[in-house]
C-alpha cells in the first residue's frame, strides 16, 4: 500500500471518528437542555398554582353552589324596592293633574262654582306633587326593598320599615294562614300561626300573588290550613 492511499485512509478514519465525536457531543449536550427545559416548565407550573388564590375559587364556587341551591329549591319569591316605589310616586305625579283637568271638563265654565273649584284645584296639586316628590326622593335615598322568599326548609318576610311584619319560620312548623279584619283599627291581617302557639304577620299590603304563595306553602307543608278565598278578609268576631 502507497503513501496516498495510506493518507486517505488515515484522512478517513479521522473523519469518522470527528462525526462520531461531534454527534457524541450534541446527544450529551441535548440531554441536559431537555431535562432542563422540564425542570423550567415544572417550576413554571408550580410558582403559577401558588400565585393563584386557591382558597378564594373554592369559596367562590361554594358560594355559587350554595346560591344556585337556594334558587333551585325556592318556591315562592316577591321583592318590591324602593325604587320601584318611587317610579310610581314619579308616574302619580304626571297622572294627577290630568285626572284633575278631566274633572274639570264636567263643570261648565259658566258655573259660579267653576272659578273656586279651579282656585282650589291649584292648591291641591301644588301641595299633592310637592309631597309625592318629596315621598320619591326620601324612598331613592333610603333604598331597601319587601321580600317574602319560601323554601323547603324557611318561610321569611322581611319589611324595611315595620318590624312586626319582619320573620322567618320553619313552614314544616306551619299549621294555618289567617285573613282577619279588626273593625276597630280597620286594619287587615295576614296571621301565621304555628304549632307552638307563636303567630307572625304577613305584610297585606303589598301585590304579592297570595293564590300562588298559599299554593306554594300548601306544596311545601300539606298539612298547612290557607284561607279559601284570598280576597276575602273577615272580621273579628
Amino acid at each position: 500500500m502507497g503513501w496516498g492511499s495510506a493518507g486517505k485512509a488515515f484522512f478517513g478514519s479521522f473523519q469518522v471518528s470527528s462525526k462520531m465525536q461531534f454527534n457524541v457531543t450534541m446527544r450529551c449536550s441535548t440531554v441536559p437542555l431537555r431535562y432542563t427545559g422540564q425542570l423550567l416548565s415544572r417550576g413554571f407550573v408550580v410558582l403559577l398554582r401558588k400565585s393563584i388564590p386557591q382558597s378564594r375559587n373554592l369559596k367562590a364556587a361554594a358560594e355559587l353552589n350554595v346560591k344556585y341551591m337556594t334558587i333551585e329549591n325556592t318556591y315562592f319569591y316577591y321583592e318590591r324596592t324602593r325604587k320601584q316605589q318611587a317610579k310610581v310616586a314619579v308616574a302619580n305625579m304626571f297622572f294627577l293633574p290630568f285626572v284633575l283637568w278631566l274633572f274639570l271638563q264636567l263643570i261648565p265654565e259658566s258655573e259660579p262654582v267653576y272659578k273656586d273649584f279651579l282656585r282650589s284645584v291649584n292648591y291641591i296639586i301644588l301641595v299633592v306633587e310637592f309631597v309625592l316628590l318629596s315621598v320619591a326622593v326620601w324612598l331613592l335615598t333610603h333604598p331597601a326593598k319587601f321580600y317574602i322568599k319560601l323554601t323547603k326548609s324557611e318561610f321569611s318576610s322581611v319589611h324595611p320599615t315595620f318590624k312586626e311584619w319582619t320573620f322567618s319560620v320553619n313552614p314544616q312548623e306551619i299549621i294555618e294562614i289567617e285573613h282577619s279584619t279588626d273593625r276597630e283599627a280597620l286594619s287587615s291581617y295576614i296571621s301565621v300561626k304555628m304549632n307552638n302557639g307563636s303567630l307572625f304577620l304577613l305584610s297585606p299590603n303589598f301585590a304579592y300573588n297570595r293564590k300562588k304563595l298559599y299554593e306554594a306553602l300548601r306544596v311545601v307543608n300539606p298539612n298547612i290550613k290557607t284561607p279559601k278565598h284570598t280576597w276575602l278578609f273577615s272580621y273579628k268576631p
